[in-house]
C-alpha cells in the first residue's frame, strides 16, 4: 500500500543546493523572496563576508519551482536530486 501524503511524520526530507551568484549581497533579498513567494518558510540564516547560508522549509512539490527561480539568479553548482511524486516538506539549505 502507498502511504498517505504527508504521513512520513518526524523530520522532513533534507536537501542542499549551492548557487554561484555575481553579487552575494544583492542575492540575499532575491533568494528570500523566491522562497516566500512559494509559501516557503525561512528557518534560519547565516550571512557572512564570504559565505551566505539560508535554511528553508518548503513543500516538496514546490522544490522544482524554487530551483527554477534560483537558477535565474545564478548558476546552480550543487542541485538536490529530483524526486518525482515527493510529498511533505523539504528542509533545504541554500548556500551562495
Amino acid at each position: 500500500s502507498v502511504p498517505a501524503a504527508g504521513s512520513a511524520g518526524g523530520v522532513g526530507n533534507l536537501a542542499e543546493v549551492t548557487l554561484h551568484v555575481d553579487d552575494s549581497e544583492a542575492a540575499v533579498g532575491q533568494i528570500e523572496q523566491a522562497v516566500t513567494r512559494l509559501d516557503g518558510m525561512i528557518a534560519g540564516h547565516a550571512y557572512e563576508a564570504r559565505s551566505h547560508l539560508l535554511n528553508v522549509r518548503i513543500e516538496a512539490k514546490k522544490l522544482p519551482l524554487l530551483l527554477d527561480r534560483l537558477s535565474s539568479l545564478g548558476a546552480i553548482k550543487n542541485r538536490p536530486p529530483a524526486s518525482k511524486g515527493a510529498t511533505g516538506m523539504v528542509d533545504l539549505t541554500i548556500k551562495w
